[in-house]
């Protein structure tokens, strides 16, 4: 299971938050994030791949007119394809706003 990670921090990516060249290296015991930690809880074996926070997301922007969140879920899909990644795996706060939930929902399905 190839996979990339999207969050808002090392809560969600663990060693992973960081810039890649401070990531672990296979075998090199690392501190996983929750989402790590939770596919593994669910019995998988995740071989990560890649991972972004939110805000260092490549915001994608070809065709028609997107929310922010938006953009940032297709983001984060093409960063995890060009990492060759085969699931994608992420974690974003709803902050109190349905607005700001509609629009991940959205960009899921998009």
């Amino acid at each position: 299971m190839r996979v990339f990670l999207g969050g808002e921090g090392k809560t969600e990516l663990g060693d992973y938050a960081g810039h890649p060249s401070y990531w672990p290296q296979p075998g090199e015991p690392s501190t996983p994030g929750v989402l790590e930690a939770l596919l593994r809880k669910a019995g998988h074996a995740p071989n990560v791949v890649g991972a972004k926070t939110f805000k260092s997301i490549r915001k994608y922007r070809a065709g028609e007119r997107r929310s922010r969140e938006r953009r940032d879920i297709l983001g984060l899909l093409l960063h995890a394809k060009e990492a060759g990644a085969t699931h994608l795996v992420f974690a974003r706060d709803r902050d109190r706003s349905e607005e700001r939930e509609a629009e991940v929902e959205a960009g899921i399905e998009e």
